[in-house]
């Protein structure tokens, strides 16, 4: 796969035809929601499977951090292989209260706990380069929206 310059370029956000894409006051982060209608949440969650398997394929590594909201987790850090598919975690994720961290290195295997998930633009963008991150998806309690941060536009 060729070197890719920032993780904006692969989030693709026109080619969703479901989900609902919003900017935010930084360029580089924007809001990820469910349609209004319901009976399309089906094709909604397949679009964010894609948006996350793309980022995986162009930053293999990858750090979630489950807060004590995620169904059934322990809270903190989990450091993912390249590998290693989200699809066994998708009932403890489908419960909202998590981040996920790409990386384009194989980041330290330590970092603090967060002291809550980012649940605004300034801060997601903060932890974005605190971890030296390429990208960063932050998803509340629910997980109806997804809070998205990358690279520079």
């Amino acid at each position: 796969m060729p070197a890719v310059k920032n993780a904006r370029s692969v989030l693709d956000v026109e080619s969703f035809a479901y989900l609902r894409v919003d900017g935010t006051e930084l360029a580089n982060v924007c809001r990820v929601s469910l349609p209004v209608q319901p009976w399309k949440y089906g094709k909604a969650e397949e679009e964010k499977r894609s948006l996350v398997e793309r980022l995986t394929k162009a930053f293999a590594f990858r750090a979630l951090w489950l807060s004590d909201w995620a169904a059934g987790a322990e809270q903190g850090w989990r450091f993912l292989a390249n590998d290693d598919s989200l699809s066994s975690l998708e009932g403890v994720l489908s419960n909202g209260g998590w981040t996920l961290v790409f990386f384009d290195y194989q980041p330290s295997l330590s970092f603090d706990a967060l002291p809550r998930i980012p649940n605004n633009a300034e801060t997601a963008l903060r932890l974005l380069r605190e971890l030296a991150a390429t990208a960063v998806i932050s998803s509340w309690c629910d997980d109806l929206e997804w809070l998205i941060a990358t690279t520079d536009a």
